[in-house]
């Protein structure tokens, strides 16, 4: 579990990663099934108070010592320090392909930078002091810089509007110190009113380009009906076009309601079926959404639509299956023996962050790839690439080859 790694706690597993049941699974019957089988296969694990080990889940112990016990809820290994372990291979990112416009879709967890003067400490949400918010900052501009986009497609950005002092703002401070380029936000509000967020929630979503690459064609649109605004997040939609090839194509950014605060009765309770709470409004907002897109592809982009973004729903849930369903490709399904996962709950992997793509795009995907520099690493601890663990989701990349297509 990389949340109580700095504290010496650690999930053992035989193999492989531990998928969490719904990404591998059906919610119901074969996701008990598979829990089941996360059970058998891995023990708690407790280091010794003298062992710090910043290691990514994923890691192999290949030998050690310890002793084994039970603490009256099961058995735990408390492991002494001899350990002999092996880090999987660092995944770094290639550039896009000459020509390639790249998206990355990127979770930002909690991006509240105060009053934007350097005050307004603790957030609600995000950095607790100024020096915290600083940190935050120089991990996501590194990771941006690995990454080397065009269009970013944010969630979890603090939602307090477009003006100087907003946290969009400064992220595209980070952003253009990141790529030596100039960035633009998408903003989809009255212009006479800088400050005007999108929705109603402290954080949204937010759209924005290298103004070198791409631009606006036509005006920004928002998804504001139910259940859109309620429990999930207002979408976010623009197109662009690509100014080397002139080809148009749109992005549709989106963050579905978290699986958190469940009620207690009801079809958004938690069934028990390995979905969660909140996987009605999810599913909700999946068919919603799907029309919409669908609606803008035919409008704005020749059919061409990318939807990216934190579903807060793994690959066998019901929102997902309803976006596979309505004619979306998930450009994120695993397409070797390499699992693909975004995020890590309880030493368990799974993938909430997703990019679909309408049939029209799908012959101008030259490349989609989950970096995974953030969800196996421990925060709170010193790690060994200054662009890793910026965020506690990992971002989602596809690249658009206009020109070569």
């Amino acid at each position: 579990d990389v949340y109580r790694q700095s504290q010496g706690d650690l999930r053992l597993s035989r193999d492989s990663v531990l998928p969490i049941p719904t990404e591998v699974a059906r919610p119901g019957p074969d996701a008990r099934r598979q829990l089941a089988i996360n059970r058998r296969s891995s023990i708690q694990a407790r280091l010794d108070e003298s062992a710090q080990l910043a290691l990514p889940a994923g890691a192999s112990l290949l030998s050690g010592s310890g002793v084994l016990g039970h603490d009256g809820r099961g058995l735990r290994l408390m492991l002494r320090d001899d350990l002999n372990s092996l880090e999987p291979r660092m995944y770094r990112n290639a550039p896009p392909a000459d020509g390639d416009i790249r998206i990355a879709a990127f979770n930002l967890h909690n991006y509240f930078n105060g009053n934007g003067r350097g005050a307004g400490f603790p957030t609600p949400r995000g950095a607790q002091t100024a020096a915290e918010f600083q940190q935050q900052r120089s991990r996501l501009s590194a990771a941006i810089a690995e990454i080397k986009p065009q269009v970013l497609a944010v969630m979890e950005l603090e939602n307090d509007g477009f003006g100087p002092y907003s946290a969009a703002a400064d992220f595209i401070l980070d952003t253009e110190s990141a790529t030596n380029s100039d960035w633009l936000a998408v903003f989809p509000g009255n212009p006479e009113n800088p400050d005007e967020g999108i929705g109603t929630d402290a954080i949204t979503v937010g759209l924005f380009y290298d103004e070198a690459a791409v631009e606006l064609a036509g005006r920004a649109r928002l998804l504001e009906v139910e259940p859109f605004g309620i429990s999930s997040r207002v979408p976010l939609a623009q197109a662009f076009r690509d100014k080397r090839s002139g080809e148009v194509f749109t992005v549709i950014v989106n963050h579905l309601k978290s699986k958190g605060s469940c009620p207690d009765t009801g079809r958004n309770s938690d069934l028990r079926d390995g979905q969660g709470c909140w996987n009605q409004a999810r599913t909700q907002a999946a068919k919603a959404l799907a029309r919409w897109a669908r609606q803008l592809a035919d409008a704005t982009s020749r059919g061409r639509v990318l939807v990216v973004g934190d579903m807060n729903a793994y690959r066998m849930e019901d929102p997902i299956a309803t976006l596979v369903n309505a004619g979306f490709s998930d450009l994120t399904a695993p397409s070797g023996p390499r699992p693909s996962y975004t995020f890590f709950y309880r030493g368990e992997a799974g993938t909430l962050d997703y990019a679909f793509a309408t049939p029209e795009l799908m012959p101008y995907v030259t490349a989609t790839r989950v970096l995974n520099i953030n969800s196996p690493w421990p925060p709170g601890m010193e790690l060994p690439q200054p662009w890793l663990r910026s965020s506690d989701h990992d971002p989602v990349i596809v690249d658009l080859g206009f020109i070569s297509n």
